[in-house]
């Protein structure tokens, strides 16, 4: 993980909207641009991870069909179109509940 995280250059990310995700459509996030630099970060890390014997359960999560976010907090409401720098990138794993609905794990 240090070795993936240290080949990551600092990541610039811009709002391009707001969501709620699943499970009951109550997790408020803000869709980031999908650049290459995030998909690049997001790739060396799941890598980073298999080594560990990590890998996605639910693949539809990952790839072609990641979607970059930043989950809302309530001190702080994401702007669309406002740009920051990351500075903390997250691996969740998601299940799919037996309602159909994915979950963080």
């Amino acid at each position: 993980m240090k070795a993936a995280s240290r080949k990551t250059e600092r990541l610039l990310a811009e709002v391009i909207g707001h969501e709620q995700f699943v499970p009951d459509a109550d997790i408020a996030v803000a869709l980031i641009r999908p650049t290459e630099s995030i998909l690049n970060a997001h790739s060396r890390l799941t890598e980073a991870l298999r080594p560990l014997g990590w890998a996605a359960k639910e693949p539809h999560y990952n790839g072609e069909r990641f979607r970059p976010h930043i989950a809302a907090t309530d001190d702080r409401h994401l702007r669309l179109g406002e740009q920051f720098l990351l500075n903390q990138i997250a691996v969740v794993e998601m299940i799919d509940l037996p309602t159909g609905f994915p979950t963080p794990q």
